[in-house]
């Protein structure tokens, strides 16, 4: 919680849209609406801030297209578009044939997202525009059974907690493994969530309550 990885991962996606001849990035989430409240709007929020660090009017050079949720950036026509694995909570699996052309996909809550409907996902990739297609996978612990960690992960019992698992990357041909706390984005965290996060140390009852949440 509160360690900034849908912050720095908009933040990249925003110096590729600028910085690439050819970029075609997807925000990717279980459900397609979501991401409306959630990268989308994290993407405009990393724009205001370099707004607001260089005072330069940097929102007159991208569409916003509210409707669909995407991205242009008008000088090389370099574009961020969204998919969600499902049109809706309820709904079967959607059609990955149109992000077939991808570049760069950020897909948040990656937990949520069953294996089936990743694999689609990733045979639908084929462009040749780039060497590597990037998937950066932001997502929070799952239960030691799920299949995120089957797939990249070795699991080792917790040396304090026994009953709870520590995971380490499998070291995989290109998996790059980052993990994080909200102690790597401290500066943008309230004092009083950081109090309440650290008491969380004090006894093991709270400990125990906590580790079984996640």
């Amino acid at each position: 919680r509160g360690r900034g990885g849908s912050h720095f991962a908009t933040d990249y996606f925003l110096f590729r849209i600028i910085a690439d001849k050819y970029f075609r990035g997807y925000f990717m989430r279980l459900v397609h609406s979501d991401i409306r409240n959630s990268l989308y709007q994290d993407f405009k929020d990393r724009i205001e801030e370099k707004e607001e660090e260089s005072n330069i009017d940097l929102m007159s050079l991208f569409h916003f297209n509210d409707n669909n949720i995407s991205i242009t950036y008008l000088s090389n026509g370099n574009k961020i578009e969204s998919k969600g694995f499902r049109k809706s909570s309820n709904s079967r699996t959607a059609k990955m044939k149109s992000i077939a052309g991808a570049t760069h996909i950020i897909i948040e809550e990656f937990e949520e997202v069953e294996e089936y409907d990743y694999r689609k996902l990733d045979d639908s990739l084929r462009t040749n525009k780039v060497k590597n297609i990037q998937i950066i996978r932001i997502w929070n612990p799952p239960q030691k059974d799920h299949w995120i960690l089957k797939t990249w992960y070795n699991l080792e019992p917790n040396k304090d907690y026994p009953e709870y698992f520590d995971y380490s990357p499998k070291g995989l041909d290109g998996h790059l493994s980052f993990y994080s706390t909200y102690t790597a984005n401290i500066d943008n965290i309230n004092e009083k969530k950081v109090i309440r996060w650290e008491g969380y140390k004090d006894s093991e009852r709270t400990l125990d309550h906590y580790l079984t949440d996640i």
